[in-house]
């Protein structure tokens, strides 16, 4: 069994929203409605029925980010790592940081090498590839020393969007991102002093129950190709070769999705996500007993 749990990855890594289950469900959606300025319903998954607009949902992570100072748990506390950890009595180091990037990630991975030995696990958590990393701007007010393209200290830069239509155009295509996505998975493996479970809350590369086709999926989505069905996106797709053998390599490199245990959290009553779309706790910890334990 493992000496300590390392962890890291975005958000969904991070436990992000799962503390809001500690609050009583009618207060919380009360509070929480009058912080956003409209009446908050959710449906069966546990997110609102009615979709928030930037400023609802811009005030909605002021206020839960708030809520955690009244919280008895941190959001830490119901992340699947720290779940693990319980699970097997051992000590876990939280690394994963909100709106990280897979570069970032991977940066992270690296620093904390040297605090590893063989008998640490790591949970490589996966962002999504369209995130940007920057490393020598913008950086004066972060202790991690990096900015992220999901962080205001970017997005309030003047001019921001119009670089992202440029990027849109004139930056790596989906095809790229996938070969960047498995040049730090097989390089996290083949460095690290201890085994690493990779992990891909997105469902983009990881097997899983409701989006198998990876990551054909993931390309057709970001290509001009997005609108065709899959069957006929792989007859025209001009590197197929590629995305087959990688399809492969994606299937044996990371756990199951996290998918696997929706149908049974929704079947005990309890909401799989949060309010702001994050996994909620009831699915960490039946992802973690169902998937992970087994792993191991």
């Amino acid at each position: 069994m493992p000496d300590k749990i390392f962890i890291f990855g975005d958000s969904f890594m991070y436990g992000e929203e799962s503390h809001q289950h500690e609050f009583d469900e009618a207060e919380f959606l009360k509070d929480a409605s009058d912080a956003v300025g409209t009446k908050i319903e959710l449906d069966h998954h546990g997110v609102p029925t009615k979709p928030f607009t930037d400023t609802q949902r811009d005030k909605y992570i002021k206020f839960i980010n708030g809520s955690i100072k009244r919280s008895s748990i941190h959001p830490n506390y119901y992340s699947m790592g720290a779940i693990l950890a319980r699970k097997l009595n051992c000590e876990y180091d939280m690394q994963a940081t909100s709106g990280n990037s897979n570069n970032a990630i991977y940066k992270t991975f690296i620093d904390c090498i040297p605090k590893m030995t063989s008998d640490s696990l790591v949970l490589f958590g996966l962002s999504v590839p369209n995130r940007k990393t920057y490393y020598e701007q913008w950086i004066d007010r972060h202790p991690v020393n990096h900015v992220t393209s999901c962080w205001s200290d970017v997005t309030a830069e003047p001019g921001y969007g119009k670089f992202e239509e440029l990027d849109l155009l004139y930056g790596d295509d989906a095809t790229a991102r996938v070969l960047q996505t498995y040049s730090f998975v097989t390089s996290a493996k083949s460095i690290s002093p201890c085994p690493v479970l990779f992990i891909d809350p997105f469902h983009n590369f990881c097997d899983n129950k409701y989006h198998p086709d990876v990551p054909w999926n993931y390309v057709r989505r970001w290509s001009d190709q997005s609108q065709e069905d899959l069957k006929t996106f792989k007859q025209t797709y001009p590197h197929p070769e590629l995305l087959y053998w990688l399809e492969e390599q994606f299937k044996s490199l990371f756990v199951y999705g996290i998918s696997e245990v929706f149908e049974e959290v929704t079947a005990d009553g309890n909401p799989i996500q949060c309010i702001n779309g994050h996994y909620s706790k009831y699915t960490y910890e039946r992802y973690v007993d169902k998937v992970l334990l087994n792993e191991i």
